[in-house]
C-alpha cells in the first residue's frame, strides 16, 4: 500500500493553516513544505539517499522537525539521538548503524542543493525511523518503525483521544523518544488539530492510500 507524502499533501489541502508553533513563531504547512524540500535537496548533496540512515541529534528546535520531514522526502531512515547520550553511548550507536550523515543542526549543511527527484509517496512497510529503546533491560538498541507504524499510531490516537478543531498537540517529551517523534508524525499524517507547540498539526483528512500490484 502506498501513502502520499504527508507534508506535501497537507501543504496542498491546507497551505495557510498553522503547522508548527515553536520558539515564539508560527509556520504554515506551505512554509514547512518549502523549507523541508530545500533541506532535502541539501541533504541529497551530502550523499543522503533512499534507504540510507541519517543520525540526527533531536534538540527541541523547529529545525529538527524540518529535518525529519526532509529525510522522508528522500526516503532516508531517521536515527534520532538524544542530546543526553554520553560520548561512549553515542559512539556505540554511530559505529553500529553507520549513518551517512550525523547532524546536530541543519546549519551544518552547505548551501549546495542536489537536483534529485524527491519522493511523492511511501510504502507502508518502508522503515521511516530507527528509534533507540529506553535501555531499561540492557543497552539501548535501535528499533525500526515503518510509515505504517506511525500512521496507525496516529489513527489510533485520533479515534481514542478525539480531536477538536481548536486543540493543539503539546510536545513536552524529547523528540528522540517515540512519544515525541510520534507527535510530529501524527500531526501531518492524519486528522489532528489546527496547530501545536513543537509539532506540526492539521485538521485535514487522513492521507490518501492506494494498493499496488
Amino acid at each position: 500500500m502506498k501513502l502520499d507524502d504527508w507534508l506535501a499533501q497537507r501543504s496542498q489541502s491546507c497551505p495557510d493553516r498553522t503547522a508548527l508553533l515553536a520558539e515564539g513563531a508560527a509556520v504554515t504547512y506551505a512554509e514547512l513544505e518549502a523549507e523541508a524540500t530545500w533541506v532535502a535537496r541539501r541533504l541529497a548533496a551530502h550523499g543522503v539517499r533512499r534507504g540510507s540512515v541519517a543520525a540526527l541529534t533531536m534538540h527541541a528546535h523547529r529545525e529538527q522537525v524540518v529535518l525529519a520531514h526532509a529525510l522522508m522526502k528522500i526516503g532516508a531512515t531517521l536515527l534520532p539521538l538524544s542530546p543526553r547520550l554520553t560520548a561512549a553511548e553515542r559512539a556505540a550507536v554511530i559505529a553500529a548503524e553507520e549513518p551517512i550523515v550525523d547532524l546536530d543542526d541543519a546549519g551544518e549543511l552547505t548551501q549546495t542543493e542536489a537536483d534529485l527527484p524527491l519522493l511523492g509517496e511511501h510504502d507502508m512497510d518502508d522503515v521511516c525511523a530507527r528509534v533507540l529503546t529506553s535501555g531499561s533491560s540492557g543497552s539501548p538498541r535501535p528499533v525500526g518503525l515503518s510509515y505504517g507504524n506511525f500512521l496507525w499510531n496516529a489513527v489510533g490516537s485520533a479515534f481514542n483521544i478525539g480531536v477538536q478543531p481548536d486543540d493543539r498537540w503539546l510536545c513536552c517529551v524529547p523528540l528522540s523518544h517515540i512519544a515525541g517523534l510520534g507527535i510530529v508524525m501524527r500531526s501531518s499524517s492524519t486528522a489532528p488539530p489546527p496547530s501545536s507547540t513543537m509539532a506540526s498539526t492539521s485538521t485535514a483528512s487522513p492521507p490518501r492510500s492506494r494498493r499496488t500490484g
